[in-house]
This record gives structure tokens, sequence and C-alpha cells, in this order.
């Protein structure tokens, strides 16, 4: 079994451990655990064998599997720390991570901090998509109009899309830049799965998604020349109008004429007749 596979399955057999993961380290396997401010890296062998929440204070702070005693601070004692409340310590990849391992707590704390409804005072996920989307197009209009690549690591930008990385030279046509930045919108749009009674995204809606996500970059990158329509002015419009009821009347009068003439030609003939 998997070390993602083993998470889950302790994930889901061991409640008092679901608010302490944050995610999972992908270049070396470890499950990242944070509380009070506390963050460390555990083996998943080493988390298996964690049984309970006094346990998992104690490995935070240092104090696990040490010989000698140690007095620890009563659990109700302490006030868990909100874990969004520093951006830089939460990225896309952690979103990605907690989808993945099906965390609800992990995500609600995560989104806490900036993806609240104003009017429900709870967590919106909708709004946490809009957020991602300006974010992520911001993020790659400027990586197109300043030439470097958009970094495709989601370890680089924190959790509302923004590049906390270094630039590095471009590589790739711009087109590719667009096409790929929209990965770190669908991280939400996945991330969804997890409020149903907010919103559900099938695979048909992400991928219509992704190209209103792509007209929208490229509207901003090329946007169309607007067409210069020639103004005639007021005075040349006036005389053209002029001009024209001028002919008009001419012609009325043209045709009264060559009427009047025509009878008189009538009555001739009949009178010689």
């Amino acid at each position: 079994m998997d070390i993602k596979a083993r998470l889950i399955n302790f994930y889901k057999n061991n409640e008092f451990i679901q608010k302490y993961i944050k995610g999972m380290d992908s270049n070396t396997g470890e499950i990242i655990l944070s509380y009070n401010g506390l963050e460390k890296k555990i083996s998943i062998s080493d988390l298996e064998n964690i049984t309970d929440e006094t346990t998992v204070i104690s490995f935070l702070n240092n104090t696990y599997l040490k010989e000698e005693p140690v007095v620890e601070q009563p659990i109700s004692m302490v006030e868990p720390k909100v874990i969004s409340d520093e951006l830089d310590r939460e990225t896309l990849n952690d979103v990605k991570i907690l989808t993945e391992i099906k965390s609800k707590s992990g995500l609600d704390n995560l989104l806490k901090g900036f993806a609240i409804n104003e009017s429900t005072g709870l967590i919106d996920i909708n709004k946490a998509i809009e957020i991602v989307e300006k974010n992520t197009i911001d993020e790659v209009v400027k990586a197109v109009k300043e030439n470097y690549d958009f970094d495709l690591d989601l370890q680089k930008y924190d959790k509302t899309g923004k590049y906390v990385g270094t630039p590095s030279a471009s590589s790739r046509i711009d087109e590719e830049k667009i096409m790929s930045s929209f990965n770190n919108v669908r991280v939400y749009l996945e991330a969804a799965i997890m409020y149903p009674d907010q919103a559900q995204f099938t695979e048909e809606d992400i991928n219509n998604k992704m190209k209103e996500y792509i007209d929208k970059v490229r509207a901003i990158l090329y946007p169309a020349k607007e067409v210069v329509r020639p103004t005639v002015p007021v005075a040349e419009t006036e005389q053209t109008t002029a001009n024209q009821s001028a002919g008009f009347a001419d012609i009325f009068v043209l045709c009264l004429i060559v009427l009047v003439y025509a009878i008189i030609i009538v009555n001739l003939i009949l009178k010689l007749a």
C-alpha cells in the first residue's frame, strides 16, 4: 500500500488526527502536522504508531519519545491556532493534498483566512475559486508580458494563487503558459467536491471553465483593436441633406413640365383627328 493510501486509511480510522494533518510533502513523502503555530513532518510509519491526541501534541513540541519526564500543558488550556493565519505556510499543493486525502477540516482551516461569505459568515468555495482565478490570471499575464516561465510547481503559489517563487527565463511559448496556468484554478475546482452543497464540477464543467479562462487571459493580453469610424461634420451633413432636398425638388418640377407637354400633345392629336 502506498503512502497516500496508508495516510487516507489512517485519517479515516483516527478522528483525533484529522485537525492536525496539514498535507503531505510530495518530495519526501512525509506527512505534515500542524498545531498552535507548530509544524513538523513525520513518516507515515511513525504516524501510524501515534494513538492519541496527547501524543500528537508532544510530538509537535519535541517531547515525544524523550526519556526524561516532562510537564505538558493540559490540552484544554491550549488554544489551537487556525492554520490559515499565515499565508506563507499554505500553498496550492496543500489544497491539492487535502483534497486528495479528503481532509474537510484541513480545507476548512485553510479557507477561513480568505474565503468567507460576508453574508453568511461561512466558508465559500466559489469565492475561493474567483479569488484564485483572478490571481492566477494576473500571474500568467505578468509572466507573458515580462517573458518568464509560468512556474508549474504548486508549492510556489500561496493558497490564493499568488506566486511566491523566483521567476526563471522563459522556455515555452505564451499559449503553453496560458493553458498550463489553468491547473492552478483546477486545484480549487476539484476541491469543490468537498463542498457539494455549494458547487460541484464535472470534467465537462472544468473543460468549459478552462475555455472561458483562456478567453479571459487572451482578451487581456491581446485586446481587439477598436474600429475608428470617421465622423462627418454637422455642417457637411446639413449641406448634404439640403443638396439632396434640392435635387428631389428639381426632379419633381421636371416631371410636372413633361406631364404638361404630354397633355398638350395629346390634345393636339385629338383635334387633328
